[in-house]
């Protein structure tokens, strides 16, 4: 084999290399990370079905709903509902309901996923979430019957609507601010990837 053949031979080689799906290089690792950011945005932060009305402080609900009411998606209405009563006696507290305004249909998501119990719960869903770049992998390994490496790597996040950004929004939501410090900066993450037929795949998108 004359050294020109060589030469030829061995790039072909790489170029098979570099489309070979299968293979185990940071191309194909972002590829498979992308995609798995790509189903995961745009994320809902908020989660509420409306008309609501607060009676049990969970996670902060009220917190949320005040800052949307500051934001304008949602409005505030004071209202008198029966409480428990004894005998003939009927009594009655004031409580908030909260529902959207025109302006918050226009970010609002019905149906945007689903409950515990399964019901369905709409939500402020929004942002995009881009790879930039690969830190590290493993060797590929046989781990439980798949082929696995582990990968870390930075992303950012883009995309907020400007309410999104308030501080009392911020400070309202604890997942929204970590995603919104990934906007100014990127931040870090690692990500269990297996090899399929059809190439390397983030873990949750393999069927098991």
């Amino acid at each position: 084999m004359n050294r020109m053949t060589l030469i030829t031979c061995t790039l072909a080689m790489l170029a098979v290399g570099c489309t070979d799906p299968k293979a185990a290089n940071e191309s194909n690792f972002e590829n498979a990370i992308q995609s798995h950011l790509d189903a995961t945005y745009p994320r809902c932060f908020i989660t509420q079905n409306f008309p609501a009305v607060i009676e049990f402080d969970f996670g902060g609900q009220r917190q949320t709903l005040a800052a949307l009411a500051k934001a304008g998606l949602v409005s505030t209405q004071e209202k008198k509902i029966e409480a428990v009563s004894f005998g003939a006696i009927k009594r009655y507290k004031t409580v908030t309901e909260y529902d959207l305004t025109d302006e918050g249909r226009q970010h609002y998501k019905a149906d945007a996923t689903k409950n515990l119990r399964g019901d369905s719960l709409g939500g402020f869903c929004f942002g995009k979430a881009s790879i930039t770049e690969i830190e590290e992998f493993t060797e590929p390994a046989d781990m439980m019957g798949a082929r696995i490496s582990r990968v870390r790597y930075r992303y950012e996040i883009s995309g907020f609507p400007s309410w999104a950004t308030s501080e009392d929004m911020l400070n309202a939501v604890p997942a929204l601010k970590k995603a919104h410090g990934a906007s100014k900066q990127p931040d870090v993450a690692n990500a269990v990837l297996i090899l399929t037929s059809n190439g390397w795949q983030h873990e949750s998108n393999v069927r098991r």
